[in-house]
């Protein structure tokens, strides 16, 4: 049975708990903007612009939330807005208080979740009698390493591997309350210990020290009273990824459990696009919390993608069973307005070869076609010469080694290409040459370590350096100058000595070099962000030269060690793209979530095969009780994990079908064997 459509002008804006599931491409953050407008506008208790939050899942996401608020309420203010909007700003007074947002637009809180619990601890929680936290939060995946790492040392006598202790830490960081293997039960106390007593919160504990906090009997209900009386309606965007310690602050603070009969809570998400569960998100949370809603509306029209498209998505998604779980369902979409251009050919296709030259052969067919029929990337035809964007290829992978194959196929083959990947900037071969670098400079008559980097590849001082004395003599005076400058002067003037100066006659600098080389854009891109990590890390912790080394050998270390070759860094060290200009962007099926390509090419991303669990998942249960896994094949719980991946495997395959404009192309799918 289809659901209720939202509709914009219709939308109920008084007090209560309300849901709209917006499908791929439908409008979400035009509608959910103009939803703000109205509860600044609307007749009955117009709210002042301070008293709406609007969380979003990342930063990016609120930094773009809130540049489509300024827009919006500058357009309308025009004069002549467009009907929406002129239906909008037509009650008595609405210019009036839109112009006061706009005006006080900085006092909105348009942020993410980590973000809403450090200002509303650090606002309130504080004079509630809660202890402040010590210093600002960071990541905790080298914290939740260290741990695991110290504690495994006093086990002589486990058979667990470190790799499953230190990825049992990290869920735990996560999911404190999640079950372990009785084998490696302590590990819970001496975790929760260490984060106690850390000279620093990690992200994951913002969210736990505000929910512990609401929970207080005493000081809870006034921290309580403060934030309610801060906001009067919150609007969570991407509410597919909330966990269960997410939910309970947002429905403690305004939602049913809240009952306050003055809040107005909304949820804007689509649960068939919830492929974060390795970072915590628990899309059962999210099925189990609508339930509680008074209304649940839709917003299936995808405007995104051409017609076809869209009929092709419906054949597939309506499938009894896809999703595999009656919790998500699909609604039938419609092509929007139809104003996306259909390409000849079939918008389908299969190929079953997979190997990265194939996929780049392919990558670079669909961009001779589509421009051959002057296909723009919004979607429409151009003509000759208008200067229009031309149309774009994404490439899409599970894995960080797969993306990183089909890009050095792309540029052997002549093809520029952008890559953005979930892989760490500390998996790279810059940041191996980074590490021979400091190794150099830190012992700069050491003869080894001189020819090391001469010999490295690519080569960091050109092709035509050579292995001779003069050469070996002038590397030598490069390197203890350079280490006079980090100790007397930080590392950031090292660093920029170390990248930028020539070390002598006949030598290139660093930067130079891998500028020549095949891969340039690439090693140049992952050389800078090596060094911003290492610059930051060296202010805020004010190591010295050898301590900063250790440091970037034991990232190093602990990237070569690891179990598996798509396992997820932090935000700060994942892959940049390295070329904004590029036409085919290579990219990792969680990267692409938000993004949109004329064409889309599924590369080794599936198989008929169960997925085999990854050390450190989480199981979520039914009952609502969650465990880690650390075992293998033959854990009971290896079922049960098996069955929650293919339903998120489901999941990502609707998210990378429907990055797709005009066309999509799997690649690597065979007639499956008998029996997988």
């Amino acid at each position: 049975m289809s659901r209720p459509r939202f509709k914009l002008l219709d939308f109920d804006l008084s007090p209560g708990f309300q849901v709209i599931e917006a499908g791929a491409g439908s409008g979400k953050t035009y509608n959910l903007v103009r939803i703000v407008l109205r509860l600044l506008t609307r007749a009955q208790s117009p709210l002042p612009i301070r008293e709406i939050l609007l969380v979003t899942f990342t930063e990016a996401a609120a930094l773009e939330m809130r540049m489509r608020l300024r827009a919006i309420l500058e357009e309308a203010l025009r004069p002549n807005p467009k009907a929406d909007l002129a239906k909008i700003i037509s009650i008595p007074g609405s210019r009036r208080r839109l112009q006061r947002a706009l005006d006080d637009l900085g006092s909105m809180q348009v942020t993410t979740i980590h973000g809403f619990c450090l200002r509303a601890y650090s606002d309130h929680a504080v004079n509630c009698g809660f202890p402040p936290f010590p210093g600002d939060p960071q990541d905790g995946t080298e914290l939740a390493a260290e741990i695991a790492a110290d504690w495994f040392r006093t086990q002589p006598e486990l058979e667990v591997k470190l790799h499953a202790v230190e990825a049992a830490t990290k869920a735990l960081v996560m999911c404190p309350e999640a079950e372990l293997d009785p084998a490696i039960e302590n590990l819970r106390g001496y975790v929760a210990r260490r984060l106690e007593d850390a000279p620093m919160v990690t992200f994951d504990q913002l969210i736990g020290r505000l929910q512990m906090a609401l929970r207080d009997p005493t000081k809870g209900l006034r921290l309580r009273g403060l934030l309610q009386k801060d906001y009067k309606a919150c609007l969570i965007d991407e509410s597919q990824d909330t966990d269960a310690a997410q939910w309970e602050i947002f429905d403690t603070l305004f939602g049913p459990k809240a009952a306050t009969g003055e809040h107005f809570l909304l949820m804007v998400g689509d649960p068939k696009q919830s492929i974060y569960g390795f970072r915590g998100a628990d899309v059962r949370t999210y099925c189990t919390a609508i339930k509680k809603a008074k209304a649940i509306l839709t917003l299936p029209d995808n405007y995104r993608s051409s017609p076809r498209m869209v009929s092709a998505f419906n054949t597939l998604f309506s499938r009894d069973g896809f999703f595999a779980t009656s919790e998500i369902t699909y609604d039938l979409a419609g092509s929007g307005e139809g104003k996306i251009a259909e390409l000849a050919g079939l918008p389908f296709e299969v190929v079953h070869s997979d190997e990265p030259a194939a996929v780049a052969r392919e990558a670079m067919r669909l961009l001779r076609e589509m421009d051959a029929a002057l296909l723009r990337k919004d979607g429409s035809v151009g003509t000759p010469g208008d200067g229009a964007e031309p149309a774009e290829v994404g490439i899409l992978v599970r894995s960080n080694s797969a993306a990183a194959k089909i890009y050095r196929a792309l540029v052997a083959a002549g093809q520029g290409a952008s890559l953005e990947s979930r892989q760490s900037v500390f998996e790279t071969t810059s940041a191996f040459q980074v590490q021979l670098l400091l190794r150099a400079v830190l012992r700069p008559s050491h003869a080894g370590n001189r020819k090391a980097l001469l010999l490295s590849r690519p080569s960091l001082f050109g092709e035509t350096a050579k292995l001779d004395d003069p050469t070996d003599n002038a590397m030598a005076r490069w390197l203890s100058q350079c280490l006079t400058i980090w100790r007397k002067q930080g590392f950031a003037p090292a660093w920029e000595a170390l990248t930028r100066r020539s070390p002598g006659e006949g030598l290139l600098s660093v930067v130079e070099g891998l500028g020549r080389c095949q891969f340039r854009h690439r090693a140049l891109m992952d050389l800078s962000h090596v060094g911003e990590l290492l610059i930051s890390r060296q202010r805020t912790l004010h190591w010295t030269p050898e301590q900063l080394f250790d440091h970037l050998t034991s990232r190093l270390r602990a990237e070569d060690d690891g179990e598996v070759d798509n396992a997820e860094s932090s935000e700060s060290e994942s892959l940049r793209p390295d070329l904004a200009n590029s036409r085919i962007l290579v990219r990792t099926i969680h990267k692409s979530k938000g993004l949109e390509y004329n064409a889309v090419i599924l590369a080794k991303a599936f198989s008929y095969s169960p997925s085999y669990p990854r050390k450190g998942m989480i199981l979520r249960r039914e009952n609502g009780t969650s465990a880690i896994f650390t075992g293998d094949s033959k854990d009971p719980m290896s079922a049960e994990l098996s069955v929650q991946q293919r339903e998120e495997d489901a999941r990502l395959l609707y998210v990378a079908l429907t990055r797709a404009r005009h066309r999509f192309l799997w690649m690597g799918l065979s007639d499956p064997k008998p029996g997988s």
